[in-house]
């Protein structure tokens, strides 16, 4: 008897250290919770209010994509921010509690003034609304939801995937080519003169005249896909109409309608060309004499600008 009791007391001993073990090193490292777990199909819009008194930037999903906005513009949004944004949306998983009092928000960047808050909707649904923040070596994150007085820890990813600024997530993209095109008729249209080159099969004309094929051949490889670097948002194009430069149409079978690139030239600009495509409506790009104006305009089998039109 006095063996079953020592037997059964040992017992429940090792159990009690077992359970107290198991606690302890849940409460460090190996601690993991679900603070916020969404459905990222039902999201339609985010808001992004970044530290510091900078402009919110405000995300909708629109049919074709997601648009970023501000008070001036409303603009396509790179395909990979929004994944890697709703990727880190998905579940937000935290470690440990960093502090339970709000004397505290400021060293882990959570307040309203250091803090990146998000909010996140379905239609008019406000889903989530919290806060995230960092320290001062960015080497941790920290998630408080608004309202509440908690801090967690969390993957340092997600303040890198919320801390967005307005241009880096916007399209830069000014022209993109199929990967094949048939029947091409590409026409470059001047202040004064008109090219119209055409592909005959293998062969290629300019103004009906034989040109080399491999000249053609290797300058549409070089644009299938141009980048914008800087963007003109300060340029209108309705008052700056009276400054449409050089236009190059392109035109294919493969096209559902024809790709339009226009030049604007403004020499009172730093950048004095302005290019704008129907592919990126909502994008005007500044360029010097160089860049992308050259590659588009000045192709090698066009006729150079005369000097007195060249200079800028």
């Amino acid at each position: 008897m006095r063996f079953k009791t020592a037997l059964l007391l040992l017992l429940l001993v090792g159990i009690g250290y077992g359970i107290r073990h198991f606690s302890l090193g849940k409460s460090k490292d190996g601690f993991q919770a679900t603070l916020i777990q969404l459905d990222t199909a039902r999201i339609t819009a985010m808001l992004i209010t970044p530290p510091g008194g900078q402009p919110d930037i405000a995300l909708r999903r629109e049919a074709n994509g997601w648009l970023v906005a501000t008070a001036q513009h409303h603009l396509p949004v790179l395909p990979e921010v929004i994944s890697q944004l709703l990727g880190r949306l998905r579940e937000v998983r935290i470690r440990e509690i960093a502090t339970q009092g709000r004397r505290d928000w400021a060293q882990y960047g959570v307040d309203e003034r250091q803090g990146v808050r998000v909010r996140i909707y379905q239609e008019r649904q406000l889903l989530e609304d919290f806060i995230v923040g960092t320290d001062a070596t960015e080497t941790q994150a920290f998630v408080r939801i608004s309202g509440q007085e908690e801090v967690y820890v969390t993957d340092n990813a997600l303040f890198r995937a919320v801390r967005q600024e307005f241009n880096p997530v916007r399209s830069r993209l000014l022209l993109q080519l199929p990967a094949t095109l048939k029947n091409l008729t590409l026409e470059w249209r001047r202040p004064d003169t008109l090219f119209i080159m055409q592909q005959m099969d293998d062969s290629w004309q300019l103004n009906a005249q034989a040109i080399e094929a491999s000249l053609a051949v290797n300058w549409l490889h070089a644009i299938r896909q141009l980048h914008g670097a800087v963007f003109a948002d300060d340029f209108d194009e309705v008052s700056g109409e009276k400054f449409l430069y050089h236009t190059l149409t392109i035109h294919s079978q493969v096209l559902k309608e024809p790709l339009v690139v226009q030049c604007y030239r403004d020499t009172t600009r730093t950048l004095p060309f302005v290019l704008h495509s129907n592919q990126n409506p909502r994008a005007f790009f500044a360029t010097d004499s160089a860049g992308l104006f050259q590659q588009l305009f000045l192709p090698p089998f066009l006729p150079a600008l005369a000097p007195k039109e060249a200079q800028e």
